[in-house]
């Protein structure tokens, strides 16, 4: 099954940010903007993104009961959750989305809740348009969920940041 138009051209955005920041070769780039299924993400490069996450937190004294990603981030997110075990563990919460009209909403989530998750860290693979980022934020809170910060992996909306801030969310871009 063919990827949608919006989905597809993500992840070739996504290809040439890996590329130009010497995290995969040219060649590895070409696999990921021409394949037509949802590329895979390696367990190392899976790792090496979490850890950068982790790293991000510690700066930051970010504080959250649980990780909280739609289904594209859900690789390295499961992973950042796991680095915190141990060290107070640490929910990961897959938050499931549907697309209308080129905009992803998020339409549920994953498995229970633990009674002890007041606040997520919002991971997300990259920003287009802040305006999934605000649905998700949005529907976490009607669900009695706060958000605080947001870690993207890649930001290709400018005003994501001052947007994030409207809603008291602060955003942690890897590459922007």
């Amino acid at each position: 099954m063919a990827m949608p138009t919006v989905q597809y051209e993500k992840w070739r955005l996504l290809a040439r940010a890996l590329m130009n920041a010497g995290v995969i070769s040219a060649d590895a780039s070409l696999l990921l903007r021409f394949n037509l299924g949802i590329p895979p993400l390696t367990e190392t490069l899976a790792v090496a993104i979490a850890r950068y996450m982790q790293g991000i937190t510690v700066t930051n004294n970010i504080e959250f009961d649980a990780v909280a990603c739609g289904q594209l981030s859900i690789p390295f997110a499961r992973v950042l959750a796991r680095l915190f075990v141990g060290k107070n563990d640490k929910q990961c919460i897959t938050l499931f989305e549907d697309e209308h009209a080129g905009k992803r909403h998020v339409v549920d989530m994953g498995g229970k809740i633990l009674p002890t998750v007041q606040k997520v860290l919002l991971v997300k693979g990259f920003t287009i348009t802040s305006d999934d980022t605000l649905n998700t934020i949005q529907f976490l809170q009607k669900n009695g969920i706060c958000v605080s910060d947001c870690i993207v992996f890649v930001d290709f909306d400018r005003d994501a940041r001052s947007s994030l801030q409207e809603w008291r969310c602060t955003l942690h871009p890897i590459f922007s």
